[in-house]
């Protein structure tokens, strides 16, 4: 089932990209050129994903961690990255600084 998913996703962004290909590159100029490396790179992360998924979810984590120690961690780590979106002085995905 996971691969006729995997499948359709696939097909639907190709014809996606090649129906709004002139949306596209008005949108994301940038991205001319860049669209097939991300398309296939796209793949291979799904791909990627899907196999940590099947084994991280056999995988005992009750005997490296407990319950409450992965929630302060998850915690903490979500606290951690807040802090640091406020300390930085660029937009989300720029170089240079907000005016």
């Amino acid at each position: 089932m996971m691969i006729l998913l995997f499948a359709a996703l696939v097909v639907g962004l190709v014809v996606g990209a090649y129906v709004f290909r002139e949306q596209l590159d008005a949108l994301f100029p940038s991205l001319k050129g860049w669209r097939i490396v991300l398309l296939n790179a796209g793949s291979a992360a799904t791909i990627l994903a899907v196999d940590l998924v099947g084994y991280l979810a056999g995988f005992a984590w009750g005997d490296i961690v407990s319950a409450k120690t992965a929630a302060t961690l998850t915690l903490a780590l979500n606290l951690a990255n807040i802090a640091l979106r406020f300390a930085t002085n660029t937009p989300v995905g720029s170089k240079e600084p907000a005016p």
